[in-house]
């Protein structure tokens, strides 16, 4: 064995740290600026963070397991161990833990950063607005949604969709990496700079980026505008339908791009 260190992972480690270290005061400085707000709370019944981490009764289906999963036992098993994870706080607050959704054989895994209120609700990741106009430009370039897997790196929605922390993501990753290692697919797509951002353990100018080629977990990561963003900045729906139409090409085996 050699005692030689590995320079180039040293120096990808400290990298990571200080990225790490960003991140927490980043949010320590943005939390710290916004002025405390007394919200009202309304009277029902809330459950104790004691009451919400207990296994769900058996009685009570959970959405986070889908019917086209039924030949992949090993799948809906981790789907359960998310459902079940209370490893950082979010799983107390969450109502649905949202594991994804899509073909357990997919060579197509979109990745976004986080559930969304109405992903919260539902289960199910990329619906509402932002999902449909992803749907329908996937569609335009002859991908199914239903033949490639959606998921976000958290499987639980932070408070007021703030930005996830980092002992979130490092709580929440190794779900990620888990899924990949049971999905076996040849394309990743990153949806929006904070996704990349954590996939990449780097700071990123998304509109340099964006329909590039980089690498995650050894495989190819494509770099997409996330459709959200795109809703509210409509000026840029033309280099995201020209994103999917890249990620759509090299799908079909006509331009493999980074793969």
């Amino acid at each position: 064995m050699s005692d030689k260190l590995d320079l180039g992972a040293l120096a990808e480690a400290r990298q990571y740290v200080r990225w790490v270290k960003r991140m927490r005061l980043t949010y320590r400085v943005e939390s710290a600026a916004k002025p405390e707000v007394e919200v009202p709370i309304k009277q029902t019944k809330v459950e104790s963070v004691t009451e919400m981490a207990k296994p769900r009764a058996a009685n009570v289906p959970s959405k986070i397991v889908k019917p086209e999963w039924e030949g992949r036992p090993e799948f809906a098993a981790l789907a359960q161990r998310v459902d079940a994870c209370r490893k950082c706080a979010l799983g107390a607050t969450r109502t649905n833990a949202v594991f994804g959704v899509g073909d357990p054989n997919a060579d197509l895994v979109f990745i976004g950063e986080a559930p969304g209120a109405n992903e919260d609700a539902s289960g199910v990741p990329f619906v509402g607005n932002a999902g449909n106009l992803l749907t329908r430009e996937l569609a335009k370039n002859g991908v199914s949604r239903d033949e490639v897997f959606i998921c976000n790196i958290l499987k639980c929605r932070p408070p007021n969709n703030r930005d996830p922390l980092p002992e979130e993501i490092m709580a929440c990753e190794p779900h990620l990496l888990e899924q990949l290692k049971l999905l076996k697919p040849k394309f990743l797509c990153g949806l929006g700079r904070h996704a990349i951002q954590t996939l990449l353990k780097h700071e990123v100018k998304i509109m340099k980026i964006r329909g590039q080629w980089e690498t995650y977990n050894n495989l190819p990561l494509f770099v997409c505008l996330h459709p959200a963003a795109v809703l509210h900045q409509p000026q840029n729906r033309a280099l995201f339908e020209a994103d999917i139409a890249a990620l759509a090409k090299a799908y079909h085996g006509r331009d493999r791009g980074g793969a």
